[in-house]
């Protein structure tokens, strides 16, 4: 779960309220994401169809970003393995 989150079944999903509530400034992106980037692509989607501009859905969802943290920190490991072996 992210940092900041709101859990909202796709099937209960309000656009209007959603951006009434958790950001009201149409300039400022709203961002979607859920475990894969389906069904946070179908709200971003349904957001747009709505009115509701300035829609990001993550790419890849938290499965992408937990993969790229643990990848990212496996080369930081293996840098700094091939430094100490120096």
């Amino acid at each position: 779960h992210a940092r900041g989150a709101r859990n909202i079944p796709l099937d209960k999903l309000d656009p209007q309220a959603i951006r009434a509530s958790v950001n009201p400034s149409p300039e400022e992106p709203l961002y979607l994401i859920c475990r894969s980037g389906n069904r946070s692509g179908k709200a971003a989607q349904k957001m747009i169809d709505s009115g509701v501009g300035h829609v990001v859905s993550v790419d890849g969802g938290t499965d992408a970003q937990r993969t790229k943290f643990y990848t990212d920190l496996w080369h930081v490991l293996l840098g700094r393995q091939i430094i100490n072996d120096v």
